[in-house]
């Protein structure tokens, strides 16, 4: 009876690791779709409202669909520029991407507040594209992978549960 109990749990481990490497690559295109709808949302707060960066920041920190952009609660401090406060930011945000696509991220810190309206609205839309790409690449990975992660965690489970019977 325990060996039984013993053999399901080994086997029920190895699938929750295969959902879970498949919920990683599903966190990566949620994290770049919210990506972009902050970058609309950026953009449209400074071309109707003339937001400053720390106001940008409020606005997306207190989205509740933006619940990924975490990253984005960033405090003002006396003498310190807003990109360093931006990197640090994202240094720290523990998310599954890559880190050609956290410097993107950085890179899009030192752009905004730096030039007037049309300047930040043009690099915005120059990033979004950027974005949209790594949201494509990203739900490749998913379709490619998701499904053989999942699989892979069955089988692998029912492989240890065979060689332990």
């Amino acid at each position: 009876m325990f060996k039984l109990f013993g053999i399901l749990s080994v086997f029920m481990m190895f699938v929750l690791i295969g959902i879970y490497f498949s919920g990683v690559l599903k966190r990566r295109v949620e994290i770049f779709r919210q990506t972009i709808i902050m970058l609309d949302k950026i953009s449209n707060l400074i071309k109707y409202r003339s937001y400053n960066v720390f106001e940008l920041c409020d606005e997306i920190k207190n989205d509740d669909m933006l619940y990924e952009m975490s990253f984005v609660s960033i405090e003002r401090a006396d003498g310190i520029p807003f990109s360093e406060l931006w990197n640090d930011s994202v240094k720290k945000w523990s998310v599954p991407i890559k880190n050609n696509e956290r410097d993107v991220y950085l890179n899009l810190g030192k752009s905004l507040g730096t030039t007037d309206k049309e300047g930040q609205i043009s690099s915005l839309l120059l990033f979004e594209t950027e974005f949209e790409k790594m949201l494509s690449s990203a739900e490749k990975e998913y379709s490619e992978k998701s499904k053989l992660f999942r699989t892979l965690g069955v089988l692998a489970g029912a492989f240890v549960s065979i060689i332990l019977i």
